[in-house]
């Protein structure tokens, strides 16, 4: 009988907690119900984008907007990252796109933008140019004053336009670096021309009869 109840007491004693009020745990451990527990973290901003700290711990999910990438917003309901309304074409849009400050929302730019052209009437007038780039083809420049006045990807830049002589201000950018393919327009004023900065070629006659000449 006196074996049973010392086997009763000991089966209802619990260990001592690790931690306590009064028992605090080592640097950089937190107390969870009594055991001390590693912290990986002590704010969201310790942690990686799209997750937030919890109870010392980086987990996955978000708790406020500063949890997400640039342009997102955390959904307080599904705890998760989506994307946002757009404020600033140059931040939160892709290439090519304004942002709508009515809507929020990103939208795709004229097909002006980046159109392959020969002369300026190709590019529908209102100021804007064609701007040729020598052996890298010519894409028309969109009128404008400032860079908000361009898609994302694109700034406003000043260009001599060769047609009248005058300094103009374009929306442009490096064109030929999103065109997959670009076939030299048939009859193109410039499609046989040289940028000024093209080596001249030198015929093997006259190069052969410069050798030993002295200066």
């Amino acid at each position: 009988m006196i074996w049973l109840t010392m086997l009763m007491f000991l089966g209802c004693t619990t260990e001592a907690p690790e931690c306590t009020e009064s028992i605090p745990c080592g640097f950089g451990e937190t107390c969870q119900a009594g055991v001390c527990l590693t912290q990986s973290c002590a704010t969201s901003a310790q942690c990686e984008m799209e997750n937030h700290c919890k109870n010392g711990s980086c987990v996955a999910g978000c708790e406020g907007d500063e949890d997400c990438y640039p342009g997102d917003v955390c959904d307080p309901e599904t705890k998760s990252c989506a994307s946002g309304f757009c404020t600033d074409t140059h931040i939160d849009c892709d290439f090519k796109e304004f942002c709508n400050g009515v809507t929020g929302e990103c939208v795709e730019a004229s097909g002006i933008y980046c159109k392959e052209c020969e002369i300026n009437s190709d590019c529908g007038g209102n100021g804007n140019v064609c701007m040729h780039w020598g052996l890298q083809r010519d894409f028309c420049g969109v009128s404008c004053e400032q860079d908000d006045d361009c898609p994302s990807g694109f700034t406003c830049t000043d260009w001599n336009d060769s047609e009248t002589g005058q300094l103009v201000r374009q929306c442009a950018t490096y064109c030929w670096l999103y065109v997959d393919e670009r076939p030299i327009p048939q009859n193109s004023m410039n499609a046989d021309a040289a940028v000024g900065i093209e080596c001249p070629v030198i015929e093997p006659s006259v190069l052969d009869s410069s050798i030993g000449e002295q200066p």
